[in-house]
């Protein structure tokens, strides 16, 4: 799995309302890139978040389909395309190493890091 995070921090509205504090979190596969889960927390997040990621599960989409969606800005769910835009050509890179606990996330300054924990013992 490849777990995504874009901190409301980075985001225009949230800068905007003053409410930087917050995330969504994409779960895709290394396999096909699908998403099997998200997390989301933060400015109206439940409320202008869940919809779309629920349509993305029940269609079954993969982070191409949602880094190539378009959403409104300033609005909080332009995080769902960043944050799907994070893994999009990694997750279906030939020769992928699966780690099951990558990370790959944006800092505020729009460099990309990624990331792995030891499992615990």
């Amino acid at each position: 799995m490849a777990v995504t995070r874009y901190d409301h921090a980075q985001d225009s509205r949230a800068q905007i309302c003053g409410e930087t504090q917050g995330f969504v979190k994409l779960v895709f596969s290394r396999k096909d890139a699908r998403l099997p889960g998200a997390q989301i927390a933060g400015m109206d997040a439940a409320a202008q978040q869940i919809a779309p990621l629920a349509l993305a599960l029940e269609r079954n989409l993969d982070a191409r389909a949602l880094a190539a969606a378009s959403f409104p800005h300033p609005m909080p769910d332009e995080g769902i395309n960043k944050a799907a835009s994070l893994p999009a050509m990694s997750c279906t890179a030939p020769g992928a190493k699966e780690h099951p606990d990558e990370r790959i996330t944006q800092s505020p300054d729009g460099t990309r890091a990624a990331s792995a924990r030891s499992p615990a013992h």
